[in-house]
């Protein structure tokens, strides 16, 4: 249908879901490995893009926006 690639990244269990536990490292790593038999998976994202700046792989914007950089942890 004319994807290039497919971007995996945990949802943030809210309303209905709140109960239910984020996919961890392991499990999310596994999605993608199998996600990548169709697609080339875009592994740059954390968790939302929401917060992005730039252009992945390019130039990073986030110093100059923000006065301190937060420590993320990737989920691979």
């Amino acid at each position: 249908m004319g994807a290039s690639f497919i971007n995996i990244i945990p949802l943030i269990p809210q309303h209905e879901f709140r109960n239910h536990r984020p996919p961890d490292c392991r499990e999310l790593k596994a999605a993608r490995t199998a996600a990548e038999e169709y697609l080339p998976v875009f592994r740059h994202c954390r968790q939302c893009r929401a917060d992005a700046c730039g252009i992945p792989g390019g130039t990073d914007f986030t110093d100059k926006l923000y006065d301190q950089r937060l420590i993320a942890v990737s989920h691979g």
